[in-house]
């Protein structure tokens, strides 16, 4: 469990930085029962993944991944990160999306740099903070150049668009900050 000194640490990197790398969070025997229902899920959409591989695709998500296997449903308010959850976007919270993406073995997909809440009409994440956090969870260790998560430090207050997502130069800029999650961590 978090505790409060930790959960006030926590808080205020997201509220800073809009970002928070949780190392370990997920406890061993969940990381392995989400491990083996992934895999399960793989092989029960197997025609749709060699699909998708076969058409040239990078990835491909796996369909009502909440219905696959209730270790699933178990991650949505896991104990371990519930508490940070509520102090990021408050008392009202609601899942809105869930996917599962098994990568295909290649040359590495890195999505250029986006804002998730600029699809979303209306919204000004500078008055709006708290109005959107995805939880990224990690069943297996990833190496550098595996199109790991990257983070400009603060742009969760800027304009949604405030980023060229092709320049080509921005993923090594001093101004991002490059996470390398391991199995068992939770990037929020």
């Amino acid at each position: 469990m978090i505790s409060t000194d930790q959960l006030l640490d926590l808080t205020l990197q997201y509220n800073t930085q809009g970002f928070v790398h949780l190392k370990q969070l997920l406890p061993r025997a969940m990381l392995e029962a989400a491990r083996g229902a992934f895999d399960a899920a793989v092989d029960r959409h197997s025609a749709a993944t060699d699909q998708a591989r076969a058409s040239g695709k990078r990835f491909h998500d796996l369909p009502a991944i909440l219905d696959a296997d209730p270790v699933f449903v178990d991650l949505v308010d896991l104990p371990q990160l519930f508490p940070l959850l509520r102090a990021t976007v408050g008392e009202d919270i609601a899942l809105q999306e869930t996917s599962a993406r098994l990568f295909f073995p290649g040359p590495t997909f890195t999505s250029p740099y986006h804002s998730d809440i600029a699809r979303v009409s209306g919204v000004d994440p500078a008055y709006a903070p708290g109005f959107l956090a995805k939880a990224h969870f990690y069943l297996e260790d990833l190496a550098p150049n595996q199109g790991c998560l990257s983070f400009i430090p603060g742009s969760q207050h800027l304009p949604p668009l405030h980023v060229n997502p092709h320049r080509p130069t921005l993923a090594a800029s001093g101004a991002t900050v490059r996470i390398v999650p391991r199995a068992g961590d939770v990037v929020l």
